[in-house]
């Protein structure tokens, strides 16, 4: 029989370790044991940026009551439709005396769909009881009233709640990252406590704490830090690496960073592979997240803000079919320079975000070769 090594405990372990969001946890099982309690229909609303553990939390938490109610989950990028989200609905086992829990991912999908036939169909029916509505959205917390709330029809806002639970996190420091990397490779069982005691020496490796720093300046996500720390144990634990006292642990450590944050040579090497065209886009979100100061933003805006630039400094580069630029924008998204916020049934009105810094862009961008003369132009006006 195969022995359990330290780092496949800890794997185990890392699934039920979240950090910052005790709040969240709290609120939520506050909502859920209510509505098992009392037995009285509702509605909330949970929003939060991507990867900042919804999903995780929400789905661990409400298996925690499966017993008392049944559970529906339904999501507004996979169903295309009101009527294919109802059929799930329909399809349910429920009786008329059961509790249903419906959770309603990316919600704000349907709210720009039709009549709003699902939204309303659902928060309609929990006002009569047996049956609580949990809405959530990847939208950010500025955006949320805006967005989704205010753009609901009366009928079906004036059947949502007022109960809202932010998965919006507050600035994290540096150090704050770093004990969140110690618990997460702390364990509780008692047979590998001696592992406890290497782990703040192994945070305080130069090339560990480097790259560290890296994932804390690039995303500040106690998520993305989760994921790394996931394929760490992994790679520990297939390269049969009985200690993080291990000088191959550091190594290791910079490859797992490495496969879910590129490090800022492959991302490079990727900028000085983009077409002009491919470039200029790139530059076009670059200005939108600097003076607009925003962190995400729709194609339309990019290909606005493009037609401007290249009508200004580089009319040759103009396109009449907004497809082509489309594809462009695709592209950006499937080569990591840019992310895919939210599946949209629109192209023009695809959200996405910017995933480098924004400084390694202009310095790469000097390096581009062929530059046309009018783009160091623009670019020296954006770096005014």
């Amino acid at each position: 029989m195969a022995v359990e090594s330290v780092f496949n405990r800890l794997l185990a372990e890392l699934d039920d370790k979240f950090v910052g969001l005790d709040q969240c946890i709290s609120k939520l099982h506050e909502v859920i044991k209510r509505f098992v309690k009392d037995r009285e229909g509702g509605s909330a609303v949970v929003f939060g940026p991507k990867s900042s553990g919804k999903r995780s939390i929400i789905s661990k938490v409400v298996m925690d009551y499966a017993n008392d109610m049944e559970v529906v989950f339904i999501d507004g990028l996979i169903l295309t439709s009101d009527v294919d989200a109802l059929k799930i609905l329909d399809a349910s086992e429920s009786n008329s005396e059961q509790l249903q829990f419906v959770i309603v991912f990316n919600f704000d999908q349907f709210v720009t769909r039709g009549r709003q036939t699902l939204l309303y169909t659902l928060l309609n029916a929990s006002r009569s009881g047996f049956l609580f509505v949990l809405c959530v959205s990847s939208r950010q917390a500025s955006f949320i009233d805006i967005d989704c709330i205010e753009l609901l029809e009366k009928r079906v806002r004036s059947r949502l709640s007022n109960t809202f639970i932010s998965f919006a996190q507050s600035s994290i420091s540096f150090d704050d990252f770093s004990k969140a990397f110690a618990t997460f490779l702390n364990t509780s069982t008692k047979k590998y406590k001696q592992n406890n005691g290497l782990i703040q020496e192994f945070i305080a490796n130069e090339c560990v704490e480097r790259k560290l720093r890296e994932v804390y300046d690039e995303t500040r996500s106690y998520c993305i830090l989760k994921q790394i720390t996931a394929i760490f144990l992994c790679f520990m634990d297939a390269e049969h690496i009985e200690s993080l006292a291990s000088p191959h642990a550091s190594r290791i450590f910079i490859e797992a960073k490495n496969a879910v944050v590129a490090n800022e040579d492959t991302m490079k090497s990727i900028i000085l592979s983009l077409t002009l065209r491919q470039l200029c886009l790139l530059l076009c979100c670059v200005r939108l997240a600097r003076y607009q100061r925003r962190q995400d933003f729709i194609f339309r805006e990019i290909i606005l803000d493009y037609r401007k630039l290249v009508n200004k400094y580089l009319p040759t580069l103009n396109v009449k079919d907004d497809l082509i630029l489309l594809k462009e924008l695709d592209t950006l998204c499937t080569l990591t320079v840019l992310e895919e916020r939210e599946q949209c049934g629109q192209l023009l009105f695809k959200r996405t975000s910017l995933q480098v810094d924004i400084d390694l862009v202009l310095n790469c961008v000097k390096e581009f070769t062929p530059l046309p003369t009018a783009l160091i132009h623009w670019i020296n006006d954006l770096e005014r």
